[in-house]
């Protein structure tokens, strides 16, 4: 029997996924795909979407579908995606077409720090994605988006015991003081007796099929995508067999050994992926330099006749810098977030003592930071270590503003720790960006 249609529904932006109304930017239906100019909607829902149409891509010729997701692609980069490869700015939201989005990118540089929700499957979502995008061009652009993703906000899902994980992954953290905004937030990472549909298996799922992502064919030869010991023992599309091992410490060192031990008896290439961030990287094959400048954000190709024995050794430099936001993310005004190599830093309070809180700490400008391996912290990591300087704690409880205090800075040091490791000593303040002295 027909059912009468309940006009009142209209006037709720949740149930407004009518043709009525033209769909919703929550299901990504107001807009056709092929006619969309952003990264808008949910974000593990848009990224799935976006994943298949690049699977759409590669399978048939669809300029249109292909432009799309370009400008889709260009706008979560330069304008939605957090320092630390987040994709999903909002537990709830209005899209920049108004509609009522829930896990939501943000609009244009909307990315706020502590309520950043970032829910786990959203950047496990990007990463699949670039990795189709990588497969259909071949353009390193995508295979730094993965890098960036993995080792960020992906990796810090998950705790160093190997069970506990969390929802959502923001940039600032209060402690035990930080104002919870729904189940979904916790003061420590879930436990492995708190269920969930999705998180938790993803993620797994991701790390286990990590190997699959390492490297990549072509009908010329082999690419070496991202970087780490292991040992591939595969064919070349033609069937051809080939093995080669990658000796590194990478991500804590960027030299990366790279030795062919068995090969087919002609020329093909090897493609080294040339990180964006690796300003000044040298290569020599078999000790004899190569001279030609290694490009970042780049595939370095070497065609040749390989034989058993070859040795590739690649040298990423990984200076720790301080990196500064577009001025239209008004949470990171005046503020620096640290990166060495893949890797992006946070502060975090068991790292400080106890009477000084996180947002007492000021980077100054000029900081030098001293790469330390910590082989029994946090399961083995490389810290950063510097002098900082520090504001006098002050009593905010009966205050919103003062005046500026012009009392001089104390100097104070510093250890930061990569940001994937942060809630694994207890609930603590945590922060990536910080003030700059």
């Amino acid at each position: 029997m027909k059912r009468d249609f309940d006009r009142s529904l209209l006037t709720r932006p949740e149930l407004r996924d009518l043709e009525e109304c033209g769909g919703t930017d929550q299901r990504q239906s107001r807009i056709p795909l092929r006619k969309e100019q952003y990264a808008v909607g949910h974000a593990v829902n848009s990224m799935y979407l976006y994943t298949s149409a690049t699977d759409v891509c590669m399978e048939q010729d669809d300029p249109d579908l292909r432009a799309a997701l370009d400008r889709i692609w260009n706008d979560l980069i330069s304008r939605k995606i957090y320092v630390h490869g987040g994709v999903c700015a909002n537990q709830h939201g209005l899209s920049i077409r108004g509609d009522r989005v829930g896990e939501a990118h943000g609009n244009p540089y909307e990315l706020p720090n502590s309520t950043g929700y970032n829910e786990t499957c959203a950047q496990i979502g990007n990463f699949m994605w670039n990795w189709r995008l990588l497969l259909m061009t071949g353009e390193a652009r995508y295979a730094d988006v993965m890098e960036l993703c993995l080792y960020n906000s992906i990796l810090p899902c998950i705790g160093q015991d190997g069970a506990s994980w969390f929802y959502m992954n923001p940039l600032r953290w209060y402690g035990k003081d930080q104002e919870l905004k729904s189940h979904k937030h916790q003061h420590e990472r879930y436990q492995p007796t708190v269920n969930s549909t999705c998180c938790p298996t993803n993620l797994l799922r991701t790390m286990a099929s990590l190997h699959g992502y390492l490297y990549s064919m072509s009908d010329d030869g082999i690419s070496l995508d991202h970087y780490g010991a292991n040992v591939f023992d595969g064919t070349l599309l033609d069937g051809s067999p080939l093995r080669l091992r990658q000796d590194t410490d990478y991500p804590w060192s960027g030299k990366i050994v790279i030795t062919i031990e068995s090969t087919p008896s002609y020329e093909f290439i090897i493609r080294l992926r040339i990180p964006n961030w690796a300003v000044g990287a040298s290569l020599s094959l078999n000790g004899v330099s190569q001279s030609s400048e290694l490009k970042p954000t780049s595939y370095y190709e070497m065609r040749r006749e390989w034989r058993s024995g070859d040795v590739i050794e690649l040298d990423l430099p990984m200076e720790a810098c301080l990196l500064v936001a577009h001025p239209k993310i008004e949470a990171c005004h005046n503020h620096a977030a640290v990166k060495r190599g893949p890797i992006v830093y946070c502060l975090e309070s068991p790292d400080l003592p106890d009477e000084i809180h996180v947002s007492d700490v000021r980077l100054p400008r000029a900081i030098a930071l001293t790469p330390k391996c910590e082989p029994d912290l946090l399961n083995g990591v490389t810290v950063l270590e510097g002098a900082a300087l520090r504001v006098e704690p002050e009593d905010w409880s009966d205050a919103l503003y003062r005046p500026l205090s012009l009392k001089p800075l104390d100097e104070i040091d510093i250890r930061l720790i990569p940001y994937y490791a942060w809630a694994n000593r207890g609930p603590a303040e945590m922060t990536i960006w910080m003030p700059l002295a």
